[in-house]
């Protein structure tokens, strides 16, 4: 026979009245690794069970006074005996009745005597493989509950948030610490979906998208760039990392810890790594990072930024003068002032001794980098009085740009650098570009404005005038009055050239009361000569209609011209409007009330919008050249024309359309019901001796409409 277990004795009792069974029982079974027990009686046997460890009991059913069956069912009643497998050993044929009872007292098996000796080892083996297996799916079971245990302790007890999600990311288990981090409890966290309480960082690279798809793709991640969403809206910055869950479950174990403690050191040991501690401004490491940041992003977004870069003249004077401590005063003071005169998002750096840096993102032209410039120049010569000492130092400026001067940061660095240097040898004080083509762009539109100043005062500046004809007649529907620029030197300056300039430094707003009482003018000579009513449109800017004072200006104007017919007729752009309505209304409004006209120039080309036509009092939309010039080439201009004077019509407002210049435009506005034409066909802007009058009417072509 085969040795039933390997490692450890097999203990089999053996329990019989009759002491030669007992013997031949043993006979059979006895080997070197079985210990067999023997007793004459069930209650011996039920005492050596109690004293030992028995892996199997082969039990006499007919015994005296205690019978097998008796003694198997008090062997269910303890615990520890009920596990060991019971074999009735009998010498009868029992009817079923009597075998039932012995399977439901705990009998595994019978077999009967005389005992077959191969069949009572099959068995007898059997059992024991059977009771070996069972006690070592019983010790992994509790080494399993134990580890269990152990590892719930562990996971209940760590500070680090861990849960489990299936592939959507529905959560499946929840320890302590993340219901702490949430601020809710496991039973109204279980079911929810983790996504719902993390989002991204400001800047962040992706990183949510990328966790989502590695817990649907069963694949590890990582970050340290996302944020835990607390019930209360507040969000803490964490440290996330997911690892697939073994096959065959699908999902993820996913850990969360707190990092806000963290990432506040951290900011703060990055700010004194990047921060001057005598001016507060950035460093040099600060300013390297913050342009690399900047040329990145005006990069993607395709826009210009400036680098200033300002060497203070006459500083070591100073120091040297009236020592460190004055110097270092003079210094907080200019970064203070550059700080306060550049605009909040843009930067400002201290690069060590008396060297600064400004970086300017989101310029719009070399104009606006020149004016800033120059408004540097102007904060840091101001004479300072620090610690009872009056001080006055300059500075010299060299400005670098992307993306002419390069997209990296030490391109950029070594290009303002090389200006500043440029500026200083030139005499100090002023400020130069890297690229001579910009530095003398920038050099230009200053003395452009110079030169528009000086045409304001000295009156070079001039009223033309464009006829505007009625389509169906010929007849004069009247004039809009045009500034132009008669320089001495250069003649005639184009309006795109200067009018910009006017706006920009609100010398619109010193020219207007001339340009309205100057076309009043015109029009009270001109109407004096002609038969019949006519209109002067006058151009009002963005900024001269926001203003105040045009109300009183126009009304002024008006009640000079002592003419009560309906006259004048202001043109103003669909931005100046759409910037705020509500204004617009009021404004437009008391224009109505003085009995002026309102016409919308260049209709369709700004912030079109049909709601204002309905809700401002408009009298008049006037059509755009560049819609008119290119009609015939493009099917959207001329349906945009075509739209634009059926709108005017339902709407019962007059439609005027600007820069007509051939006969062919001229007819097909006809035949579109165009109201009136404004353009070169009829006439170009004069000076208004050059118009004879009694003006007009036009001898207009024969139409082509179909009748």
């Amino acid at each position: 026979m085969q040795e039933w277990i390997s490692e450890e004795p097999a203990r089999i009792l053996l329990v019989d009245d009759n002491y030669g069974n007992l013997v031949s029982l043993s006979a059979i079974l006895e080997q070197d690794k079985v210990e067999l027990l023997t007793a004459q009686s069930a209650d011996h046997g039920l005492r050596l069970m109690r004293d030992h460890d028995v892996d199997i009991a082969l039990l006499d059913v007919n015994m005296p006074g205690k019978s097998g069956l008796e003694m198997a069912r008090e062997m269910a009643e303890d615990e520890r005996l009920a596990e060991v497998p019971i074999l009735f050993v009998t010498g009868q044929d029992h009817d079923v009745d009597t075998m039932r009872q012995g399977y439901e007292a705990g009998a595994w098996d019978y077999i009967k005597k005389p005992i077959d000796s191969h069949t009572l080892k099959r068995k007898v083996q059997s059992y024991l493989t059977h009771v070996r297996y069972r006690r070592a799916l019983k010790q992994a079971n509790a080494e399993l509950q134990t580890a269990r245990a152990y590892y719930q302790t562990v996971l209940q007890t760590t500070a680090e948030g861990i849960v489990v999600v299936d592939q959507r990311g529905y959560l499946e288990f929840i320890n302590d610490a993340m219901c702490r981090l949430l601020r809710s409890h496991s039973a109204q966290l279980l079911g929810a979906n983790l996504f719902q309480f993390v989002d991204e960082e400001p800047g962040s690279h992706g990183d949510l998208e990328q966790f989502r798809a590695a817990i649907e793709q069963g694949r590890g991640f990582q970050s340290h760039e996302l944020r835990l969403k607390i019930r209360d809206e507040h969000r803490i910055p964490i440290a996330l990392s997911c690892n697939p869950l073994p096959e065959p479950r699908r999902g993820a174990v996913v850990s969360i810890l707190d990092v806000s403690i963290l990432k506040y050191m951290q900011s703060q040991l990055e700010k004194q790594a990047i921060t001057d501690p005598l001016t507060g401004t950035l460093n040099r490491r600060g300013l390297m990072q913050a342009i690399d940041v900047a040329l990145a992003r005006a990069q993607r977004n395709e826009q210009r930024l400036a680098l200033f870069y300002m060497d203070l003249d006459g500083f070591k004077r100073v120091n040297d003068s009236f020592g460190h401590e004055v110097g270092d005063e003079l210094l907080k003071r200019i970064a203070q002032q550059l700080r306060l005169h550049i605009r909040p998002y843009d930067t400002l750096a201290r690069l060590g001794g008396d060297e600064f840096v400004a970086l300017m993102e989101s310029v719009d032209n070399i104009e606006q980098i020149a004016k800033t410039a120059e408004k540097l120049l102007e904060i840091v010569s101001q004479p300072q009085v620090l610690k009872g000492v009056n001080v006055n130092v300059g500075v010299s400026i060299g400005i670098a740009c992307y993306p002419e001067c390069g997209n990296s940061v030490s391109a950029m660095v070594q290009s303002a650098d090389m200006a500043m240097y440029q500026a200083k040898s030139e005499g100090k004080r002023q400020y130069r570009f890297f690229s001579p083509e910009m530095n003398g762009r920038a050099r230009a539109r200053l003395m452009l404005e110079s030169n528009v100043r000086k045409a304001v005062s000295e009156k070079e500046l001039r009223l033309y005038y464009q006829p505007q004809i009625y389509l169906d007649s010929g007849r004069l529907r009247g004039f809009e009055a045009l500034m132009r620029w008669q320089q001495p030197q250069a003649g005639l300056i184009q309006p795109s050239l200067f009018i910009p300039i006017l706006e920009e430094t609100g010398l619109i707003h010193a020219i207007g009361p001339w340009l309205h009482e100057s076309a009043a003018h015109q029009f009270r000579q001109w109407r004096s000569q002609h038969h019949e009513t006519f209109v002067m449109s006058l151009n009002v800017s963005a900024l001269q209609f926001g203003s105040a004072k045009l109300i009183d200006e126009l009304q002024r104007v008006l009640e000079l011209t002592g003419i009560d017919e309906p006259w004048l007729e202001i043109e103003v752009t669909e931005s100046a409007l759409i910037d705020n309505v509500e204004f617009a209304q009021q404004q437009l409004q008391q224009l109505r009330d003085l009995g002026v006209r309102i016409a919308i120039d260049d209709f369709g080309t700004g912030y079109s919008s049909l709601a204002y036509l309905r809700e401002l009092p408009i009298d008049t939309v006037k059509i755009d050249r560049s819609f008119t010039a290119s009609m015939f080439e493009s099917n959207k201009d001329a349906v945009i024309v075509q739209t634009i004077v059926e709108l005017g019509r339902r709407l019962q407002m007059e439609v005027v359309a600007e820069g007509v210049e051939t006969e062919a435009q001229l007819q097909w506005l006809r035949e579109l019901g165009c109201d009136i034409a404004q353009g070169y066909w009829f006439s170009r802007p004069q000076p208004p001796e050059e118009f004879p009058f009694p003006y007009g009417p036009f001898r207009l072509p024969a139409s082509t409409a179909t009748e």
